[in-house]
């Protein structure tokens, strides 16, 4: 056997290992899920790794110790290119616990009411629990009223899954119904990941102008920006938002306008929820909704000094000065990163900005996915494929002597 052949050998049984290797310890687990950690399709990260979408759409994990990727899959002799493979099955944002990966599904059905003279639509919803060992397939949880495949973003505290479940359907004139897995009246709803119990805590998009944001003219229903969107933990609480317009018109304008910016151009109400894990109450929250939390910090937009600011674990506010607005900043390692055109960096602690002398990762798409033994895990997209590099802070933003020195995750 040629040495060239034998370490591609190697490579091949220590990519496998690490995702099929038993635990000496019952309470660790293959894919370790943080006790709490905010989940969607593109930041679904975990303790030693990251879950995300080959070009082919199929579900891989990458491994933060061997910087290398395979396929969500541990059935014996599953090659991974058939459609009964789990990285074929499992959904764009599978959430993995205990050795399982969860996933839903949903159908709907048109019943007659018992007089004949109306109808309704009714949701009937599976969370389904698939093992990795296995790659046996079975149902963990039933539950009506709620579709939640299209929820955006996803929750876990304490072996508790929160979710946002949607019911959109409608009937027309004629009769006949429309449906869709997104948008509509949405509620918070948690599943047991242990137990399987189903819960669902009430309607969060309850403003009276929220059913502005589905458009109907002639013949076709339009959902726009229509949808809850959960933003992670802080302090015990859950926070989500969602927007409206109180003038509906105000949207079909800017929708028949060929230059019209659905973002700036139509006034939209933001309204900030939260959700007491303790008390198990939704209440609308004083705080602006959130541009990111992470690491027990609340990042926000301060529209009256017109930058960003945040909260910490103490609730203290803090400016962040001279970080220009961006899609998604991100917190992590105490700072605040930007990849965009302009590349820099604000420490929480000293409160001191940083240009990046790296610009290698402007405009394409980078994020940082958790800091590591001293260095940050970053992804990009380059050749329409996804790059994954370990890099120290000083090759991003030169020696700052900055940074927890921990191993933090998104």
């Amino acid at each position: 056997m040629n040495i060239k052949k034998y370490m591609i050998m190697l490579l091949s049984v220590f990519i496998f290992t690490a995702l099929t290797a038993c635990a000496e310890n019952s309470s660790e687990y293959r894919i370790l899920t943080p006790d709490a950690a905010v989940f969607s399709a593109e930041n679904n990260i975990y303790k030693n790794g990251a879950v995300y979408l080959s070009p082919t759409q199929q579900v891989y994990f990458f491994d933060f110790e061997s910087m290398q990727g395979v396929p969500l899959c541990n059935k014996p002799d599953c090659t991974h290119k058939l459609d009964n493979c789990l990285s074929n099955t499992c959904g764009n944002t599978p959430i993995i616990y205990n050795d399982y990966i969860f996933f839903f599904e949903s159908e709907n059905e048109i019943v007659d009411s018992e007089d004949k003279k109306s109808q309704s639509c009714r949701v009937y919803s599976k969370c389904k629990r698939a093992s990795i060992d296995t790659g046996e397939i079975q149902t963990f949880a039933e539950f009506e009223g709620v579709d939640p495949t299209a929820c955006y973003r996803y929750v876990i505290n304490d072996k508790i899954l929160y979710l946002i479940g949607a019911y959109s359907a409608y009937q027309w004139n004629d009769g006949t119904w429309s449906y869709s897995s997104n948008g509509g009246k949405q509620y918070l709803c948690s599943i047991d990941l242990e137990s399987g119990k189903f819960n669902n805590y009430g309607l969060v998009n309850d403003s009276p102008y929220a059913e502005n944001n589905i458009v109907i003219e002639g013949g076709s229903r339009n959902s726009v920006s229509d949808q809850v969107i959960i933003s992670g933990i802080y302090n015990k609480k859950i926070y989500m938002y969602y927007q409206c317009v109180e003038n509906q018109q105000d949207l079909i304008d800017v929708l028949h306008d060929s230059q019209g910016d659905l973002e700036n151009d139509v006034p939209w109400i933001y309204e900030n929820k939260c959700f007491d894990i303790e008390t198990k109450e939704i209440t609308v929250s004083d705080l602006p909704k959130a541009e990111d939390i992470n690491e027990n910090t609340y990042l926000y937009w301060n529209d009256t000094k017109d930058t960003y600011a945040l909260l910490n674990e103490k609730e203290t506010e803090i400016i962040v000065s001279g970080f220009e607005k961006i899609w998604r900043p991100h917190i992590i390692n105490g700072k605040i990163w930007n990849f965009s055109e302009k590349t820099h960096c604000f420490d929480i602690d000293s409160e001191a900005l940083y240009e990046m002398i790296n610009n290698k990762y402007t405009a394409n798409d980078t994020q940082i996915l958790a800091y590591l033994k001293g260095k940050y895990i970053l992804q990009y997209s380059s050749n329409n494929s996804q790059v994954f590099e370990s890099v120290t802070e000083s090759d991003l933003l030169g020696d700052t002597n900055g940074g927890k020195n921990e191993d933090i995750f998104m």
